[in-house]
């Protein structure tokens, strides 16, 4: 999450998304996840 408005910080949108009730996630170019918030936690049983 490096590419990311530079008016808030990474551990700010980490913030947000942790507090939305939808299941987020975000891959890099290799498919990986590198970011999984609380919700998809929740969702599929798998901690981050």
């Amino acid at each position: 999450m490096e590419n990311v408005h530079p008016m808030l910080s990474p551990e700010a949108y980490r913030f947000i998304l942790d507090q939305v009730g939808d299941g987020v996630y975000v891959l890099d170019a290799d498919d990986r996840i590198v970011y999984w918030n609380a919700t998809c936690e929740t969702l599929t049983g798998y901690s981050a």
